[in-house]
C-alpha cells in the first residue's frame, strides 16, 4: 500500500516491517481486520490495515452500504511501542526499539 500524506510518501513495500496487529477473525466477519506496522526509511511510524464494514478502515460502497476498506495512518514513537506492547511479541519489540551503540 502506498500513501501520500502531508505531501511524503509512505510505502509498505520499501518501510521495514515491524509488528501484526491482525484481529484475524473470519474473512466474512464484518469486524475482520488487518493491521500492520511499519517504519519508513526516515524513521516515520505508520499502521496500514485493511478491514470489514464495521472497522475503521470501512469505505462506503454506495447505496446506504459500507464495505472492505483500507487506510494508512502515522503514528508518534510512543504509540509505535504501545502498539508492539500490546500486538507484538518481546523479541518484536527489542529488534525495533533496542539500539546496539559500538
Amino acid at each position: 500500500m502506498k500513501r501520500v500524506i502531508n505531501g511524503k510518501t509512505y510505502d509498505t513495500q520499501t518501510a521495514e516491517s515491524l509488528c501484526d496487529g491482525a484481529a484475524n477473525l473470519a474473512f466474512v466477519d464484518f469486524r475482520d481486520l488487518y493491521e500492520h506496522l511499519y517504519r519508513s526509511p526516515k524513521g516515520q511510524y505508520f499502521v496500514a490495515g485493511c478491514g470489514g464494514p464495521m472497522t475503521k478502515y470501512k469505505q462506503w460502497s454506495g447505496r446506504h452500504r459500507y464495505g472492505w476498506g483500507e487506510g494508512l495512518t502515522l503514528v508518534t514513537e510512543l504509540e509505535a511501542k504501545r502498539y508492539v506492547e500490546n500486538f507484538g511479541t518481546p523479541e518484536e519489540f527489542e529488534a525495533a526499539f533496542t539500539t546496539t551503540e559500538g
